[in-house]
């Protein structure tokens, strides 16, 4: 049985030796006290050097056929929403100025489909957006909201790849991430994320550097 479980809620007049403890070294996984929340996990800010993120499924593969769906709340029209790597393969999924972006490599050239939104609408907009990606061997194609993007042909089949399956940004500097044309992680907040048609548990231990699991400010 575990029997560690992560305080949720607020906490202040903390003491130690009678004395109130004001100073703060670190924060990890903490946000401030509000009312205005709502469940999900929360990216912050991020530049082309150091993203936030979380680091899923070890050694997953994408293979001949793969269904990816996430809700988004973005507060930047850019940034990496997922990626995972191969030996030479990849898949990656990205916001670039108010367009969705599918991008796979299956070993004989990169092929996309991408969604734009057009002038009159934004991701941005304080709403959440369903986002789905969909590759079957030599095809992709990606939708925003229930809308879908002409098909982007390639060649191959599989997608072998057999790294970790990121979310919202990279340990490494995304500017040194293979396929990734957004060049810095997500901003805002991410919920219900599904693969092949399976819910993704999301561990506290998946969180890299400033993202926060379990909830999404509001204000």
């Amino acid at each position: 049985m575990d029997f560690y479980q992560p305080f949720k809620g607020c906490l202040k007049g903390l003491m130690m030796n009678g004395q109130y403890v004001t100073d703060i070294m670190y924060r990890v996984n903490s946000l401030r006290c509000t009312d205005s929340i709502e469940p999900g996990v929360y990216f912050g800010p991020s530049n082309n050097v150091h993203s936030n993120y979380l680091k899923l499924l070890e050694n997953f593969k994408v293979g001949f056929e793969i269904s990816i769906s996430m809700e988004v709340k973005p507060r930047n029209s850019t940034g990496l929403l997922l990626s995972v790597h191969g030996k030479r393969d990849f898949m990656i999924l990205e916001l670039l100025e108010n367009e969705v972006i599918a991008n796979v490599e299956n070993g004989k050239g990169p092929f996309h489909a991408s969604y734009k939104l057009g002038n009159k609408f934004t991701l941005c907009d304080g709403n959440w957006h369903k986002i789905h990606a969909v590759k079957s061997r030599h095809v992709v194609s990606v939708g925003v909201d229930g809308h879908f993007s002409d098909a982007g042909l390639g060649q191959s089949g599989s997608t072998d790849t057999r790294s970790a399956l990121y979310i919202g940004g990279h340990e490494r500097p995304i500017s040194k991430v293979r396929g990734v044309r957004s060049r810095r992680g997500f901003t805002g907040c991410i919920r219900n994320i599904v693969i092949r048609e399976t819910p993704v548990q999301i561990p506290l231990t998946a969180a890299g550097r400033n993202t926060h699991v379990g909830v999404c400010p509001t204000d």
